[in-house]
This record gives structure tokens, sequence and C-alpha cells, in this order.
């Protein structure tokens, strides 16, 4: 019986570690896949001659290619579709400010037509992403 408490005590005190490091790595993968996608849509802006972007819908979770007047990225999970990234549950977009917009978008030399960032949280740590005005992808934890 006491080995079972003390076993019991132990998973309670571990319990709260394994899921703040899952949040963590929630954050983190998301912070990557928003990386990668901004550098994809830069390089798909140039590749197409085109401009390419990305709205950012904060209360939804998402964010996803831009549609009207835009080049569309394919979203290489779904054929034919057009990108739509949901966030993990553990993940919200805290911020966004392109100058004063939710979106980006990058002109066809690759530049962003009003840099500014994102910011992701899991509720303890926030990760700022960001595209400065050569349209290169910053990260600052």
């Amino acid at each position: 019986m006491l080995v079972v408490m003390l076993l019991g005590l132990m998973a309670g005190v571990a319990a709260p570690r394994y899921q703040a490091a899952g949040d963590d790595a929630a954050l983190r993968t998301a912070a990557k896949r928003l990386v990668a996608d901004l550098c994809h849509a830069r390089q798909q802006a140039r590749t197409r001659a085109e401009e390419v972007g990305l709205e950012f819908l904060p209360a939804s979770r998402l964010y996803q290619s831009l549609q009207t007047g835009y080049g569309v990225i394919a979203d290489a999970d779904h054929p034919g579709g057009r990108l739509i990234v949901n966030l993990d549950s553990r993940v919200t977009i805290s911020a966004v400010d392109f100058g004063g917009a939710e979106s980006i978008a990058f002109n066809f030399r690759g530049d962003p037509v009003s840099p500014g960032g994102v910011s992701l949280t899991d509720g303890r740590r926030t990760i700022r992403v960001m595209v400065n005005p050569l349209g290169e992808v910053v990260v600052s934890p």
C-alpha cells in the first residue's frame, strides 16, 4: 500500500512537468512551421513574380494563404487546396502586426509589403516570429 501511495505521489509531482514539456514542444513546432511557411510564401512570390501572402486569424487559431488578388500557396498535404494551417490546441496567436494588418504579402522580389510579426503563445511562453524589411524571418524567444 505504501508503494502505491509513493508511486501516486511521484506521478502527481511529475505530471505537470510532462504537461509543460508537451506545451513547449507544441509551441516550438508551431513556430517552426510558421517560419517555414513564411519562407515558402516569400520564395513563391519570387518564383512566380507575383504577390503571395498569408493572413492570420487569431480567434480561429489558424493562418492561411491569401486568395483575392494574390498568388495562392498550395497545401502540400491536400493537393489542389490552398494552404490552411490550424494550430495545435495548446498554441494561440496572441498578436499579429504587419503595418496594422493581420496579413503579410511578399512582392515579386520577395520583399514584404509591410514588415512585422506574429506572436505565438502556449500560456506560459511566447515566441515572436518577425519578418524584417529585407524579407528575412527572425525568431525571438
